[in-house]
Parts: C-alpha cells; structure tokens; sequence
C-alpha cells in the first residue's frame, strides 16, 4: 500500500466515484484529470474491476465465482480510495487501460 502525500480532495472524491456504478464511472472520467497520478490509478482499477465483474455475469459455469472475486477486488479498491491510498489488487492492478 502506497499512501498519497498529496492529491487534491476532488480527486479523491471523484476516485471514490468511480468504484460505485459505470454511471459513477463514466461521472469520475469526465471530471476528472487523467493527468493526476492518483486519479488516472484509481480510474484504471475501477475500470478494470467493472470489466471483470461484467465479464463475470456473461459467464454462466464461473460467473458466481468470478463476481464474488470481483465484489471483494471493489471493495479492497474502494477502502483504498477512501483513505487516499493507492491499494492495488491482484492481477487488475498492472493492466492500464486509460493512460
């Protein structure tokens, strides 16, 4: 876990945003700068996870599974971002979709 020595507190609200629903999401990219290291961190995860829990209800035989990996991915993130850490979880994380 990394913490944040400095970042804007709009960053931080519109990160903590972006984990709550893809309406949250899309609000928080729009909003927010990409240029902002923690933001841009924080947008990337919550893509991420949001793709995997998708991916998760398409799949019927893994599906319950891959969603309840992803709910607990969400909620590892969202403590992150509410504290004003950067706390990656495994194997989302590394992937940058939005640079």
């Amino acid at each position: 876990m990394e913490q944040l020595s400095t970042h804007a507190e709009e960053s931080k609200k519109l990160s903590i945003i972006g984990y709550l629903t893809w309406i949250g999401f899309a609000i928080a990219l729009i909003k927010g700068d990409l240029k902002d290291d923690y933001f841009r961190f924080h947008i990337n995860q919550s893509l991420m996870i949001h793709l995997a829990g998708m991916a998760g209800f398409f799949v019927p035989v893994v599906g319950l599974v891959f969603s309840m990996i992803s709910l607990v991915f969400w909620i590892v993130a969202l403590c992150g971002a509410i504290k004003g850490e950067k706390r990656k979880v495994p194997l989302i994380s590394d992937i940058e979709l939005l640079n």
